[in-house]
């Protein structure tokens, strides 16, 4: 049985902190099953996760208030793990409702200086 995937944000990676390793081991499953590839940060200082995390285009999952100035993170709140997993889905469906709205804009860009016509 193949796990389903859809939307465009499929194989982006989730680098989970140190910080939420528990919240890591219990919601990694889940987060395959969205699509996403969940990771354990490689790294224990925040300069070298942000550079990861640029590296391999990925979104940051953490607790540390540090990570306010990396655009792609998602900073939760201490609570339960269920209440934890619903504000990181919120917030990632946020960033791809972001970047759609960047592509989109970069497209019509695009095809507004190009010879290229959008009828066939």
């Amino acid at each position: 049985m193949s796990r389903p995937r859809s939307g465009n944000h499929e194989g982006v990676p989730l680098i989970f902190d140190v910080c939420v390793s528990g919240f890591y081991m219990w919601c990694r499953n889940r987060v395959k099953y969205l699509g996403y590839i969940p990771i354990l940060a490689p790294y224990k200082y925040d300069d070298q996760i942000i550079t990861f995390a640029k590296m391999v285009n990925g979104i940051v999952v953490t607790t540390d208030k540090d990570f306010i100035k990396f655009e792609r993170s998602i900073i939760l709140r201490h609570d339960k793990y269920e209440k934890m997993y619903t504000q990181m889905v919120k917030r990632l469906h946020e960033i791809k409702v972001e970047e759609d709205k960047w592509y989109n804009g970069i497209l019509k860009r695009f095809y507004l200086f190009s010879d290229v016509k959008l009828d066939g």
